[in-house]
């Protein structure tokens, strides 16, 4: 009994302590006092982490850890968004494959485009066709941006079939169609909790002529406007084969990031997008985007 009375004793310097995981998890009601202790001396006896043990134990859920975890590392946007889109797995899978692939993309993206002298801030995300998830990428890497505190912008510019307002859980009335119809002076600004360096402006309502508003030059104003006030702008875009609305937002961002979904997307189709933006003078970084979000940017000339 000595023994086990010691083990406690040394074991509960990993949850007296508020900022550790343990006095984390006690405070926050998710384990009790008597469990603490438990896992305090399972903990010694296996030579693990307190946080690994309470898994190990069944005592908590690897996702209330990774959540834990967040909040002690001050991991923006993890902890307590249930109210996030699945498919954002920069918040619910932030220790995956697929997000520490957006992070390889974002770092890439960072030394090899936004550093380049004489570069805009302002990217735009384009597919040649629906369901190559170029929403969730464009989403994905301003979460990835805004976590290393660069202030980001995200603007939906899908005026067909937008997703941001759903991926956030904002509110879709207002937003960008109101800002290039005129019905509004400036576009609606969403910031997005548990983010201190994230906005997303949504499409607002569907235009019945989308193209028309884009070729306003008050988009080529928002884009100038935006590259002044944050340090990285993402526009995302309907893909190619709706039409020609990805040309005129890409022109505007003055760059364009091309998302493919491998056994998905056409060659010849995703061929013809990046000659058409080479054409109109937009320099063109393609990537490669798999099942499960396995981005790889492959940077162009351009």
């Amino acid at each position: 009994m000595a023994f086990v009375s010691s083990m406690k004793a040394d074991g509960a310097e990993h949850y007296s302590d508020p900022r550790s995981v343990g006095g984390m998890l006690l405070k926050a009601g998710i384990i009790t006092a008597t469990q603490a202790e438990e896992i305090s001396v399972y903990r010694e006896g296996r030579g693990i982490r307190f946080g690994e043990a309470a898994v190990e134990l069944g005592m908590i859920s690897p996702e209330a850890l990774e959540d834990i975890l967040a909040v002690q590392f001050s991991v923006p946007g993890r902890s307590g968004r249930r109210d996030l889109h699945e498919d954002l797995v920069m918040v619910h899978r932030p220790n995956s494959r697929e997000a520490e692939q957006f992070r390889s993309l974002r770092n890439t993206l960072t030394m090899k485009w936004f550093r380049k002298s004489g570069v805009a801030p302002t990217l735009s995300i384009v597919s040649a066709q629906k369901g190559e998830g170029r929403s969730s990428v464009a989403a994905n890497l301003a979460i990835c941006f805004a976590q290393v505190g660069l202030r980001t912008l995200l603007i939906d510019a899908d005026m067909r079939d937008p997703r941001q307002h759903s991926l956030f859980g904002l509110d879709d009335r207002y937003g960008l169609s109101g800002y290039l119809s005129g019905r509004v002076e400036e576009a609606a600004y969403y910031s997005v909790n548990g983010f201190n360096t994230l906005t997303v402006i949504p499409v607002g309502g569907l235009p019945p002529n989308p193209q028309e508003l884009l070729l306003r030059p008050s988009l080529e104003e928002l884009a100038k406007s935006a590259a002044e006030n944050f340090e990285i702008v993402l526009f995302d875009t309907p893909a190619a084969s709706e039409g020609t609305d990805y040309q005129i937002i890409s022109a505007a961002a003055k760059g364009a990031m091309v998302v493919t979904r491998e056994r998905r997307t056409r060659i010849g189709a995703a061929t013809r997008m990046i000659n058409s933006l080479e054409d109109i003078g937009v320099s063109v970084g393609g990537g490669s985007m798999l099942w499960g979000w396995t981005p790889r940017l492959r940077p162009c000339a351009g």
